[in-house]
């Protein structure tokens, strides 16, 4: 790890009424989410701030693995990670 912070970006995602996501607009493109791989919950002090995020790591059509997460305050979508 370089010590430097990570970058996440904010993203577009459609939810079903569970508010699981099915579509995410990436790079300019909206992809079907098809599957989501795992799902949690990170809560707690982050620089100062309560915050509450979902995550979950989704698979989608375009062949890529990707965490996202909903932050509970603002109810913004952000990328925080591509899997190679």
């Amino acid at each position: 790890m370089s010590g430097q912070a990570q970058r996440v970006w904010e993203i577009e995602v459609r939810t079903d009424t569970a508010g699981v996501p099915v579509t995410v607009m990436r790079n300019g493109r909206r992809e079907e989410i098809i599957a989501v791989c795992e799902r949690w919950r990170l809560a707690g002090e982050w620089w100062g701030k309560e915050v509450e995020w979902d995550y979950f790591r989704i698979g989608t059509s375009a062949g890529v693995v990707l965490d996202i997460y909903r932050d509970s305050a603002s109810g913004g979508w952000y990328l925080d990670k591509i899997h190679d």
